[in-house]
């Protein structure tokens, strides 16, 4: 079955993000399960390469793309055996979200 949800630019978005699994997360999967947390310093690095909170519009340090960008990081983050990055993935987002409208109100 052929899916057309994703354009070019979201499959350019979803090679990238595979190639940061691949690095940060498949490695630690495993440890992060016996912590029951994931690295701040994951999170940290998946925030500089645009991977937290992609539809959070610019001006709040988003990206302002669309929900597909969402869609597939949780796509990928199962992919890479992840329960730990991909359960708390949207959680995270939301509070980032919440915390940053809240703290900075309108532009």
């Amino acid at each position: 079955m052929e899916r057309r949800v994703f354009n070019e630019e979201h499959e350019l978005f979803r090679q990238q993000f595979k190639k940061f699994c691949e690095r940060e997360v498949t490695p630690n999967v495993e440890r992060w399960e016996e912590q029951r947390i994931v690295d701040r310093e994951t999170w940290k690095k998946a925030g500089e390469q645009g991977f937290l909170c992609p539809t959070l519009d610019p001006k709040y340090g988003g990206s302002g793309v669309d929900f597909g960008y969402s869609a597939i990081i949780n796509e990928e983050v199962v992919r890479a055996g992840s329960s730990g990055f991909h359960g708390r993935a949207p959680q995270r987002h939301r509070r980032a979200l919440h915390r940053g409208l809240r703290n900075r109100g309108p532009a």
